[in-house]
């Protein structure tokens, strides 16, 4: 896990040096103040890493796309992965979740060795997606939302949590 010093993570897009907004959907700078800083995986959870939780606790695994190694993410829906975080959290005694939307812009932004979150794969944070910034990017839905923020391959958007073809990093916190 990368540790991120305390900070401001913000959400959307900077206004441009001329003092334009950049997007007419995204709202500047948004910040969410931080007491303390997180931990965030440099990588998204593996292929081999779900096939551990997925054999403990008597489920199938995700099936590997065409050429996928053990390193490669593990995609899979938005209840497997927040199950996957309960499951590490008992076996390592540390609590781990999902991100919120603005950490995971922020550990994406910040170059603290956060391996490809601009790539081709999307990846699951636990807040609720909303097509405007109104507070929820800072924070985790209290319980399943009808659609979760996703992050990757350089967008935002909303996704059914029944989808499973997202891959997931994971938080510690302090």
């Amino acid at each position: 896990a990368s540790a991120v010093p305390p900070a401001r993570p913000s959400t959307g897009e900077p206004p441009a040096a001329d003092g334009r907004e950049p997007s007419a959907s995204l709202e500047p700078d948004l910040a969410a103040a931080r007491d303390a800083g997180f931990s965030i995986s440099r990588r998204e959870i593996s292929l081999e890493a779900y096939r551990r939780f997925a054999e403990a606790s008597g489920r199938a695994a995700p099936e590997p796309a065409p050429g996928a190694g053990p390193d490669s993410p593990a995609r899979v829906t938005w209840r497997e992965a927040t199950d996957y975080a309960a499951w590490l959290a008992r076996q390592t005694d540390h609590s781990y979740r999902l991100p919120t939307e603005a950490e995971w812009e922020y550990a994406a932004r910040a170059g603290l060795g956060v391996y490809d979150p601009g790539g081709q794969g999307r990846e699951w944070t636990c807040s609720e997606y909303r097509a405007e910034y109104e507070g929820q990017e800072r924070r985790c839905a209290p319980r399943p939302p009808e659609a979760v923020a996703i992050r990757g391959g350089n967008w935002r958007a909303g996704a059914d949590p029944l989808s499973d073809d997202l891959g997931f990093r994971l938080v510690r916190e302090p």
